[in-house]
């Protein structure tokens, strides 16, 4: 079966290469997911921007096409004549059996037409909370109705969480399909004597104002990562980073995956201040190392339900659990944290599920309701 994956911006990702753009949730989790397809025989590829990077390429195993620079097109016209043009060009030349998109983007009507038009199938991922509720994302009236007529004609929706599958329903009518990321599996690292760690892109919803007070509350060490992204100008980008500065915090800016993840595994503690999520990438690089998370959002309730850390609705909370988990966990409670990525998030065991859906999917448009 053959697999392609349109995710625009993951070819620093795939390449290794964090110079041409920070790392995001998107295209670690499609990556992740590509591999653990890979690895239960799908032909996999994937369709990225032009970075400079030959027309086709092969890449850790997959193949990659390229559409358009990141820069190219007439501001007002690139849709039209730039970016549709090029994937379909790009969708044509991976000649899959299956298209996925994740994030909404009127990408998602055009790969739903193409999908429709030449016989093959159409999966859209939900990425956010905000995906399917009403116009939450406030897109453009043009781009909300390639969206919304994408999602009305995809074969198959998967989502993160329950909420996605309720809003999808209520808003969209509906019905999906639960699919966790996958991970690779990793060896426990917890230290009760690690740093606590922030990780994320400089977002408004992502709140890194509020790692940076929790800071100078608690007498510990302190680790910021993360990168200007949009919403955040370069200036902006710079006050926070000087309103960062204290004893005990270092500021280690935008890293790539690989050297994040590193950071992440001599954590005790994963804090993560965001709004809202689908399912945090951190919070599974934590938990596969059996680090626990103190989060705003608690997918499903696992947190909670599972012992995996401590869910908080505002800063004193946050300040208080903190507080409790950086003096150390019992490491039967690290055990767990860790025995529960493996049964949950393991690639294995989520492609092996993605499989099962896709397989039954083949025959039959599932998830019309």
């Amino acid at each position: 079966m053959k697999i392609c994956l349109v995710v625009e911006d993951i070819y620093p990702v795939l390449s290794g290469r964090s110079e041409l753009g920070p790392p995001n949730g998107r295209a670690v989790h499609f990556k992740n997911l590509g591999a653990g397809l890979a690895d239960i025989g799908c032909d996999v590829s994937f369709i990225t921007m032009d970075y400079g990077q030959p027309e086709i390429q092969k890449l850790g195993g997959f193949t990659v096409y390229k559409m358009y620079r990141p820069d190219e097109g007439i501001p007002g016209l690139r849709l039209f004549l730039t970016k549709a043009p090029k994937l379909l060009k790009a969708l044509k030349r991976a000649d899959a059996d299956i298209y996925m998109f994740m994030c909404p983007d009127p990408f998602v009507g055009i790969i739903s037409w193409f999908c429709r038009k030449n016989g093959r199938k159409f999966i859209y991922y939900g990425g956010s909370d905000r995906d399917f509720k009403g116009n939450s994302w406030r897109m453009s009236l043009r781009d909300l109705y390639f969206f919304k007529n994408g999602v009305r004609n995809a074969d198959l929706i998967l989502c993160q969480n329950i909420y996605q599958l309720e809003t999808l329903e209520k808003y969209h009518k509906r019905k999906g399909f639960i699919m966790y990321n996958a991970m690779a599996s990793a060896e426990r690292t917890y230290d009760p004597g690690g740093k606590i760690i922030w990780v994320a892109n400089y977002r408004p919803l992502k709140r890194p104002e509020m790692f940076i007070e929790l800071s100078k509350e608690i007498s510990d060490s302190f680790v910021m990562i993360g990168g200007r992204a949009s919403g955040c100008s370069e200036q902006e980008y710079r006050n926070m980073n000087d309103l960062a500065v204290n004893d005990n915090i270092r500021i280690r800016g935008l890293l790539g995956y690989d050297e994040t993840d590193r950071a992440i595994s001599r954590a005790k503690l994963l804090v993560s201040t965001s709004e809202f999520e689908g399912l945090s990438n951190t919070f599974l690089q934590a938990w596969r190392r059996g680090i626990p998370v103190v989060a705003f959002v608690d997918p499903d309730g696992m947190i909670g339900k599972n012992g995996l850390g401590r869910v908080v609705s505002n800063f004193e909370d946050m300040v208080e659990a903190v507080e409790e988990l950086r003096k150390g966990v019992p490491e039967e409670y690290s055990r767990n944290i860790k025995d529960f990525f493996d049964r949950t998030f393991e690639t294995g065991k989520v492609a092996a599920r993605f499989d099962g859906i896709i397989n039954g999917m083949i025959e039959d448009r599932r998830g019309k309701g």
